[in-house]
């Protein structure tokens, strides 16, 4: 087919985004279009290639994978190569035992199907795959599966016939993207049956052009680029995607190929010599930046600094353009590519990929080269002894068989289980809340002299604040309301990170985390409005049943694994200004509560949690993640305090007093 150097240079324009996205740096926050981009690039290149050999009787789908194999495996197999022993340096063995698993599914084009199920493309621990990228190979894979013999097939029949077929199937899959993010977002994007509308674009742009020279046209072909560059502009990861909106980035590429012949501006500003350059490059700078990325992400245990970032995008096109003229072309060079024999090449892909599938097997079988890691990093094994303990015991044993049990609903079962519980042992103490209340039913429940806690708790659970989840909190409530008898104490405890906002925004966990421990926490405001929505909720409560606000803890956001890069001799610390808004939180808190005439109990005090004392160290983890205490933790504040006790003096002082 006739070269368009237009195309190498809208390839450009799609994966400089895709690396800067990838990168962390928010110039381009729809930068993750560039990969819709390639989708609608693909379709056409492949399509073009397939009908003009159909035209000319030298269809052969033995030459069209054999074309595929040279583009795709060669670079593929090198970049693989190079991630495994990085990952081992990066990696803990369990993460590695994951890694080999998706090594697996890059080998046999199912990475898009892995990955749908273990893990959200925005989701924060994505950025740590080192292989996440490869979705989208296996997506075109998938596709160029069916799609040759399909267009063999129709078009042997009737060309008209096939517009009109492969237009109805790419309206059928726009649908069900549509529908697709509405029922499961993250599934919808990782979706073949998703994405091959954007293929077809592509397709029928090959077919619109078939025997015809393009259209050059200023103002269609300016459109195009105009909507690819929308879409990066305004774009984010709150975009439904792929959906509706995918049609910005898509419909404005196929109006570049269409329209943007060499006499546009936009064809040679696409056709510039700097764009045509990284255009051609582009497979292998895609293949190279998210490993190189999720390593660093990975060792630094944070979010790289930006000259860090800066220097890997800078590595991953020294790297691209070294692997385009060493690994890429040779393979493809004509008339004489290494392997040039269809047989020979055939064979020795299958070779390289059973290695790669034989090391990763291994690995898998030795849940991550766990044995030889130890060895090779014996001064890490008590650090990652401890951070396995903290991570399996995350919490004490949440039902004990007898009547210290924890439930997310109160069915007619529970009911009758604590009104036994009531008969044999009085009174109990009923816990209320999210994932941190868990916390505080184990804290509460450790305790030999509480024989009946009852928590109804559940992740992600705040009464009020929470609607898109069934809580336990009405089923709880209701319970209680027609059993007043049965507790005659409840403690609420919910994460005081969602009564802390940053720029507007109340949940500040996800921002806190990645950040590296030498940077100052952000300059986090309380959340009035939230604040006032569940201090208002415990005052209904606290008129007719004895609760009491458990108050918030600080939430470190110190992940365990950084004690691996520290060493146990530097131990944990928490970053600064972590702990000033979470005291502002609780004095406020504190004035609500005198304020509404319900009961609090700071437990920052309560505990008398201290910095950095209370994070623990390799001999024992108080905390098995950022913000929950370990079971070893649970334990420690058990002991530390008869909180039961503290409670119920917080509940006689709260009725002594005039509420104001």
């Amino acid at each position: 087919m006739d070269y368009r150097r237009e195309i190498d240079g809208l390839r450009a324009v799609a994966v400089v985004p895709v690396i800067l996205f990838h990168a962390g740096f928010s110039v381009l926050p729809g930068g993750f279009v560039g990969v819709d981009i390639f989708f609608v690039i693909s379709g056409y290149l492949i399509t073009t290639l397939l009908v003009q050999e159909l035209d000319a009787g030298r269809y052969s789908l033995a030459r069209f994978y054999e074309r595929r194999a040279r583009r795709i495996l060669p670079a593929l197999f090198v970049v693989i190569a190079a991630t495994i022993p990085m990952s081992f340096w990066a990696m803990l063995p369990m993460q590695l035992e994951g890694f080999f698993e998706s090594l697996v599914a890059v080998i046999l084009f199912l990475s898009n199907l892995y990955f749908l199920t273990e893990v959200g493309y925005f989701a924060p621990d994505a950025e740590l795959q080192p292989l996440l990228h490869t979705w989208s190979l296996a997506v075109e894979e998938q596709y160029y599966l069916l799609f040759p013999p399909l267009l063999a097939l129709l078009w042997r029949r009737s060309h008209r016939g096939t517009v009109v077929l492969l237009t109805g199937i790419a309206l059928a899959s726009l649908a069900l993207a549509e529908w697709g993010w509405r029922e499961n977002a993250a599934r919808s994007f990782f979706f073949t049956g998703t994405r091959a509308w954007e293929l077809l674009v592509g397709s029928l742009v090959a077919l619109v052009l078939h025997r015809r020279h393009i259209f050059p046209h200023q103002g269609a072909a300016a459109l195009g680029l105009g909507l690819i560059l929308t879409a990066m502009l305004l774009f984010d990861g709150d975009t439904p995607f792929p959906s509706l909106w995918a049609l910005v980035p898509v419909i404005g590429a196929a109006l570049v190929i269409l329209f943007a012949g060499p006499s546009t501006v936009v064809g040679r500003v696409l056709g510039g010599r700097l764009l045509v350059r990284v255009g051609l490059i582009s497979y292998s700078a895609y293949l190279w930046h998210q490993p190189l990325f999720a390593i660093a992400r990975l060792r630094f245990v944070s979010e790289a600094q930006v000259a860090v970032m800066l220097a890997l995008v800078v590595l991953t096109f020294a790297l691209a353009s070294a692997t385009w003229a060493f690994v890429e072309q040779p393979f493809r060079r004509r008339p004489t590519p290494l392997l040039a024999r269809p047989a020979v090449l055939f064979s020795a892909s299958v070779v390289a990929a059973l290695g790669l599938v034989g090391v990763a097997s291994v690995g898998m079988a030795t849940n991550g080269f766990d044995a030889a890691w130890r060895q090779a990093f014996p001064a890490k094994v008590l650090i990652l002894n401890a951070i396995l303990r903290a991570e399996t015991a995350m919490h004490l044993p949440q039902d004990d068989g007898a009547c210290r049990f924890n439930v997310e609903t109160v069915d007619q079962q529970t009911g009758a289980r604590l009104a036994d519980c009531h008969a044999r042992h009085g009174a109990g103490v009923a816990v209320l809340g999210d994932s941190h209340a868990i916390d505080l039913f184990g804290i509460v429940s450790a305790r030999p002299d509480q024989p009946f806690v009852a928590g109804f708790t559940k992740p992600s659970c705040r009464p009020v604040l929470t609607t898109d989840r069934a809580c336990p909190f009405d089923s709880a409530l209701g319970f209680m309301t027609a059993h007043p008898d049965v507790f005659d104490l409840m403690l609420f405890e919910m994460s005081g990170a969602y009564l802390l906002m940053l720029d507007g925004t109340a949940g500040v966990q996800s921002q806190i985390e990645r950040l590296p421990l030498e940077v100052a926490a952000p300059d986090l405001q309380l959340a009035e409005g939230e604040i006032d929505t569940i201090a208002d909720w415990v005052a209904t409560v606290s008129a007719s049943l004895p609760i009491v606000w458990f108050g918030p803890r600080v939430e470190p956001q110190v992940q365990l694994q950084w004690l691996v890069g520290r060493g146990c001799d530097r131990g944990l610390v928490l970053r600064d200004n972590t702990e000033a808004p979470y005291q502002r939180l609780d004095a406020a808190l504190m004035r609500r509560a005198a304020d509404h005439g319900f009961a609090y109990l700071s437990q920052m005090a309560a505990f008398d949690l201290r910095f950095p004392r209370d994070l623990g160290g390799c001999d024992r983890l108080l905390w098995s993640d950022g913000d929950h205490f370990s079971a070893e933790g649970e334990v420690e504040m058990a002991r530390r305090v008869d909180l039961v006790s503290m409670a119920q003096a917080a509940l006689a002082a709260r009725s002594e007093r005039p509420r104001r």
